[in-house]
């Protein structure tokens, strides 16, 4: 019987230039906060540098509060860029376009074994 082998630790991604996106959503009516984990390594790696290039880091929305509303953070790391590290806390109306399509990604990524 084959043991599955061990996931890489953060140097061994950093090392093999793997780029991580994580989602999460906080707030809502329950405050409940869920979070998706997408890993990009070698052939999937320009798929998700361009799903990313478009989208508006440095003009992402402010962050508006309200009762029972849901914010999105997403944080990308870019292993050998500069900024290696990319965040945007996005409120439920902004999350259209490409965050949306992050998202989404993100989402269906952390669903697959």
């Amino acid at each position: 019987m084959n043991d599955p082998s061990p996931e890489p630790t953060d140097a061994e991604r950093a090392e093999a230039g793997a780029l991580e996106v994580e989602v999460t959503r906080s707030g809502g009516m329950a405050g409940i906060r869920r979070r998706w984990h997408a890993v990009a390594v070698a052939d999937d790696r320009p798929r998700w540098d361009a799903l990313l290039a478009r989208c508006p880091w440095e003009d992402a929305p402010e962050e508006t509060a309200g009762a029972d509303r849901f914010v999105w953070r997403i944080r990308a790391s870019f292993p050998g860029e500069a900024p290696p590290e990319r965040t945007a806390r996005l409120p439920e109306s902004a999350l259209v376009g490409p965050w949306l399509e992050v998202v989404r990604a993100v989402q269906s990524a952390a669903e697959r074994p």
